[in-house]
């Protein structure tokens, strides 16, 4: 990739050119290696043709591509030995996204007044979450937040790709359900009523499969408005009971129990708990703080009370695998196994991104297999209901072109 920047020489000229690397951060290494301080850098727009599609949030909400873009050039710049103020100040100046923008303005203004960062960042927990500051207050506390800031960018950039398999895997499956649920109601309230008025005038018995969706269709007609109505308050009943404490403990617990999806889903928790856990250690945290910063990200009731529960555990002493193996249904045999040679070895932080490579591998796999599964399931399911609407639909036809 191609990168255009702007940057001061040691002699304090100016600088403008292009840079060849494989990512922003790369670009940026390569600059400081060359004795440059680096004001703006982005990378050069390809033709429009050859640009990938990037959906934008309508609400002007902070993605994860901002967040990452701002921790990362915000530990290029305090890496530098640029002063915490002033590369907020850049940073603000340089950020396109106008929301992004004044919460680091904000965030420039109260570290002026004295408040420190991770301070500074509780003011907008709706962007920056536990985790992100928990690593923060770790790299002030050690003095290394540079470094602290290189971990959160590593950990949003994963992921963030891991969120865009997901996306990907479900689209196909969700573009077929699509099609076929537009198909069967442009069938059902269009062309089967415009067929009863063909054959109505005829005495022919009508085939069995005609005569059911004749029977559908008029059902759907008469009674589809009362149905969505009543599928739109039951969902909207459904979400805020799982807003509730008990709503989302019960469905927490329902998802870990379903016959195939559950183990897919803890191997995603089990990815959660090890990365963040690698993450929060290797930054400096203790692992009671770690433990308690995991339990309010980990994202599923469920582990989260027993992260909470081993928290507890080794502040009366005892160990994270002991805690860990009392719930084997959660955290499998190899999982607790492995952080206790970590445990044994004092490589903890090594064991546990072991643990993070391992499931990752494991989710893609399964991810794949998933939608090799259901892309055929769902193509014959849209043959059979086309297939069965479009005969009820020719059979009455043939039969009265027969008898005329």
């Amino acid at each position: 990739m191609k990168f255009k920047y702007r940057a001061k020489s040691e002699n304090g000229e100016t600088v403008e050119d292009f840079i060849e690397a494989d990512s922003e951060g790369g670009a940026l290494l390569k600059l400081q290696q060359r004795g440059l301080y680096v004001m703006e850098i982005k990378k050069e727009s390809p033709p429009f043709y050859k640009r990938e599609l990037e959906i934008k949030n309508p609400f002007g909400g902070i993605s994860d591509t901002d967040l990452l873009m701002f921790t990362r050039q915000l530990s290029v710049m305090l890496d530098s030995r640029v002063g915490i103020i002033e590369s907020l100040r850049i940073l603000s100046k340089q950020i396109e996204n106008e929301k992004m923008k004044e919460i680091v303005v904000d965030i420039a203004d109260k570290v002026e007044e004295g408040d420190p960062f991770s301070k500074a960042l509780q003011r907008h927990r709706q962007v920056f979450s536990e985790f992100f500051i928990g690593v923060i207050e770790s790299g002030e506390a050690s003095g290394s937040l540079p470094k602290s800031l290189e971990y959160l960018e590593e950990h949003i950039e994963r992921n963030s790709r891991f969120k865009k398999k997901l996306t990907g895997a479900l689209i196909y499956p969700l573009f077929i359900i699509f099609v076929f649920s537009f198909v069967v109601a442009f069938l059902l309230f269009f062309v089967i009523p415009d067929l009863v008025e063909i054959v109505e005038d005829f005495d022919a018995e009508l085939p069995f499969i005609t005569r059911a969706m004749i029977g559908t269709s008029e059902f759907m007609i008469d009674w589809g408005p009362v149905i969505l109505i009543v599928l739109a308050v039951l969902i909207f009943l459904f979400i805020r009971f799982k807003r509730t404490e008990k709503g989302k403990a019960l469905f927490d617990e329902f998802i870990l129990k379903l016959p195939v999806f559950g183990k897919f889903f803890k191997k995603v928790y089990l990815t959660y708990f090890s990365e963040s856990m690698a993450t929060l250690i290797s930054s400096g945290l203790d692992v009671v703080k770690a433990l308690e910063v995991t339990e309010g990200i980990v994202g599923n009731e469920t582990y989260r009370e027993i992260v909470s529960e081993t928290r507890q555990g080794v502040k009366e002493g005892k160990e994270i695998s002991s805690c860990l193996q009392r719930h084997p249904q959660y955290f499998s045999p190899l999982v607790t196994r492995m952080i206790i040679v970590g445990e044994k070895t004092g490589k903890m932080e090594r064991i546990l991104n072991s643990i993070v490579s391992f499931y990752r591998d494991e989710i893609e796999r399964s991810m794949e297999n998933y939608v090799k599964i259901a892309e055929p399931v769902l193509i014959i399911m849209l043959g059979l209901v086309v297939g069965g609407l479009v005969a009820s639909i020719l059979l009455p036809i043939f039969n009265l072109g027969a008898v005329m």
